[in-house]
């Protein structure tokens, strides 16, 4: 536990535009439900934000001073609810000085289409009184004729194929936006907790942090529900081992291994369907991108293979890619749909390998980096005029396109021409 001290020097960030229409919805909305204090500390942390910026240091017990001398614990109490509501991010360095970085509430509509947000705010203040808020955002209906206002697509006639926008895609990075911090991990730990004292006595006791991340891990990379991670987890468990030993993952592993595989045999193919949201175009390559950022590197292998799971032999490069190699799951996808593309549909170790390699030295994090580099680098090697990328390319193409999984999805020899403007 860490014990803030009185004398802890502070600063303060700010993730997100903040706008004036904000105050209203932090009132509106969250207030009922993290409470006025915490409302008060948010307003408080803002406020000490534009201090910063003139180099004004403060403390702890100078904030306390701020908001009407409020105790070390009324403050905890009310930060650890901005943070949990997703408004409030804490960190502290070895220095002892802890850095607050404050994100913007929802818009209005984001949090009622929230079903935990807005569950919450019925909890506080009623269903009758919740809906009665949500009225003040209502959109006023709309009856002023025919409408003339010239569309975007008339005016500027965007072609979404060019490199120019899929270097707007990657340079997004880093630039402040309406975001708010994350509530839910795709991966609830709760959930897994839950599903494993239904089988077992074991409790989230007998994990560490760093048991948990690779549990995690496995569960993104396979594509597994909570549930299927602890019955595996159950089985391989040895609670006689200490503490950060108690589970093999190499056993671990392999039990996944063997479990997509039977699915395999089964013809078992219950792939998550996350909806893709990196990009908001419409077009062949924003929607490739979308689906290697959002699916798991197995299900978008099968996806690939016309809906059929990955032999047991391609599970475990997987597995390597993202444990040996640290590769993260969208990069994976595009190195497995580069080397089936390049290799006559012929997932090559080696050939992998290679790639993976190549990636990790110019640290690429992104399917738009990862793609964008193999794409230059290839282009520079001459290889997709010299023919070595799909030799038989209309059968190729043929055996990718057989159902409508990925129809949409250009091959890469069709998104080169749309980057060069072809």
């Amino acid at each position: 536990m860490v014990i803030l001290k009185k004398s802890d020097s502070l600063t303060v960030k700010k993730m997100s535009l903040i706008a004036d229409y904000d105050r209203d919805i932090l009132i509106n909305l969250y207030q009922p439900i993290i409470g006025f204090k915490a409302t008060s500390v948010y307003f408080t942390l803002l406020s000490c934000y534009k201090s910063n910026c003139k180099h004004i240091s403060l403390n702890h017990e100078e904030l306390y001073f701020l908001m009407g001398n409020i105790t070390a614990n009324e403050y905890i109490e009310a930060r650890r609810k901005l943070e949990a509501i997703g408004l409030l991010k804490t960190y502290k360095n070895d220095q002892g000085i802890y850095t607050y970085c404050l994100y913007a509430p929802k818009s209005p509509q984001l949090f009622f289409d929230n079903a935990l947000l807005f569950g919450l705010l019925i909890k506080s203040v009623g269903e009758k009184m919740a809906l009665k808020i949500k009225n003040i955002y209502l959109s006023d209906p709309s009856n002023d004729g025919n409408e003339l206002t010239a569309s975007f697509k008339e005016v500027f006639n965007p072609n979404f194929d060019e490199k120019c926008y899929l270097n707007a895609i990657i340079n997004t990075q880093g630039i402040m936006g309406r975001s708010s911090a994350k509530l839910i991990s795709d991966f609830s730990y709760e959930k897994f907790f839950e599903s494993l004292k239904k089988i077992s006595k074991i409790n989230e006791k007998s994990f560490n942090k760093k048991d948990m991340k690779e549990i995690e891990r496995l569960a993104l990379l396979y594509g597994l529900a909570e549930d299927s991670l602890a019955e595996k987890v159950s089985l391989i468990f040895n609670n006689d081992a200490i503490k950060g030993k108690r589970i093999d993952f190499d056993k671990l592993n392999n039990l996944l291994v063997d479990e997509v595989s039977y699915k395999r045999i089964l013809g078992n193919n219950k792939s998550k369907s996350n909806k893709p949201t990196l990009v908001s175009s419409n077009t062949d390559l924003a929607n490739k991108i979308n689906i290697m950022e959002s699916t798991s590197p197995r299900d978008f292998l099968s996806m690939l293979q016309n809906g059929t799971p990955p032999v047991t032999s391609d599970l475990y490069l997987i597995n390597d890619l993202s444990k040996k190699y640290n590769l993260p799951n969208a990069v994976i996808n595009v190195i497995i749909d580069y080397v089936l593309t390049i290799n006559n549909n012929v997932l090559s170790r080696a050939y992998v390998e290679k790639i993976a390699s190549s990636v990790i030295r110019t640290k690429l994090e992104t399917a738009a980096d990862t793609m964008n580099y193999l794409i230059e680098t290839s282009k520079r090697k001459k290889s997709y005029n010299s023919g070595i990328i799909n030799k038989e390319p209309e059968q190729s193409q043929k055996d990718v396109n057989k159902t409508g999984n990925n129809d949409n999805l250009p091959s890469w020899d069709e998104m080169v021409k749309d980057l060069e403007g072809e």
